[in-house]
């Protein structure tokens, strides 16, 4: 009878371990989500004086957390997309991190210029921060950590603001 005791007993512990294991916490090796989201100001009061310097710098920042370089973090998600458009309200899409995955440097600047061409009337912050929104809303990136990086002098443009 003991022998068979101790016998349900081991299996008793055995099934306890199991249970517990699959109550353990995540491993440390998970990446904890993060998003990066980058914004460029392409309109006529950045564009004279910032776009060039702008484009050049958001290509090797992006290369280099998408790559981890200098222990920046790698994004699980990020998207990238232009300040503004031609109409106030003018809602444009954001490019996915799978648009600049496995490109140069070189790459994505020039990707960046033909997706960004520095045209836009308006600098409109309301309309890309509502985008903004709309898109973590619609990819469950509601508790992740986002880093938001604005490309811009901060100055809005749009119609009748230098009336007076």
């Amino acid at each position: 009878m003991t022998r068979r005791l101790r016998g349900l007993g081991a299996v008793a512990a055995v099934a306890a371990l199991a249970t517990l294991s699959g109550c353990s916490p995540p491993h440390a090796n998970q990446t904890a989500r993060n998003a990066l989201v980058l914004g460029i100001d392409v309109s006529g009061s950045f564009r004279a004086q910032h776009y060039d310097d702008a484009i050049d710098f958001a290509s090797y920042y992006l290369y280099g957390h998408l790559h981890g370089l200098g222990g920046l973090q790698k994004p699980t998600a990020m998207f990238v997309g232009s300040i503004g458009g031609d109409r106030p309200g003018e809602g444009k899409s954001f490019h996915p991190i799978e648009d600049f995955q496995d490109k140069s440097v070189d790459q994505i600047e020039q990707d960046m210029r033909t997706w960004f061409p520095p045209e836009d009337r308006l600098t409109d912050f309301n309309a890309f921060f509502s985008r903004l929104a709309t898109l973590i809303k619609q990819r469950n990136l509601i508790l992740a950590p986002i880093n938001i990086v604005l490309l811009s002098d901060g100055e809005p443009d749009y119609p009748g603001m230098n009336a007076h």
